[in-house]
């Protein structure tokens, strides 16, 4: 694919646009608890309903509530939303500018494992959202997107990205036959890959 202009690039957002730290968020929820921060991760990655969370089959509220009974806290919903995206560095990877200038060129677009609370808080108070007209989250279609599947969908077609049913995100037009580029992490090199197949 050389020598094939790309159309698109697409970005996971953890690691890629915005770094994350685990360990301050789990810090507050650990906060006043016999449990220490890595306990309270492992049991949260652990629990059953993780991946309701993760594939919006749960609501913010009801995520704070069952989180608050399984953890022993009595935070509010505000102050968990809090401390939930003390995940989330303030300060973006890269810088505004490089992102518009991709956004004259390419057509960029989002694909990423994620929840409504991190997600709220990260189109609020980064602007570089406006440039990722394409947009798909686990928690909207219904699916997790794991590093296969992402791989997947780099080589072969969109068609097989998620099990069905899923639920088709809005504005999501990658025409087939569109060369792409796939940036999944800060550390991984990027994946070219071409679309095969439009999700019906």
């Amino acid at each position: 694919m050389s020598s094939t202009r790309f159309r698109a690039i697409i970005f996971d957002i953890g690691r890629v646009l915005i770094r994350v730290d685990i360990a301050r968020a789990m810090d507050g929820l650990a906060s006043g608890l016999s449990l220490t921060p890595q306990d309270v991760w492992s049991a949260i990655e652990k629990d059953p309903r993780w991946l309701d969370w993760q594939e919006g089959r749960i609501s913010p509220l009801d995520w704070h509530l069952h989180l608050n009974k399984r953890l022993g806290t009595s935070l509010t919903f505000e102050e968990f939303s809090e401390v939930w995206n003390r995940a989330l560095d303030p300060k973006p990877i890269h810088s505004e500018a490089f992102l518009e200038k991709l956004s004259k060129n390419y057509r960029l677009a989002l694909l990423s494992n994620t929840d409504p609370i991190h997600m709220s808080h990260e189109e609020a108070r980064f602007p570089f959202f406006r440039f990722f007209a394409i947009r798909i989250y686990s928690y909207q279609v219904g699916a997790s997107i794991c590093l296969a599947f992402k791989v997947k969908f780099a080589r072969t077609s969109t068609a097989s990205l998620f099990p069905r049913p899923y639920k088709r995100p809005s504005c999501y037009h990658l025409p087939p036959s569109s060369p792409f580029l796939l940036w999944l992490r800060a550390c991984n090199p990027l994946i070219t890959g071409r679309i095969t197949a439009a999700v019906p």
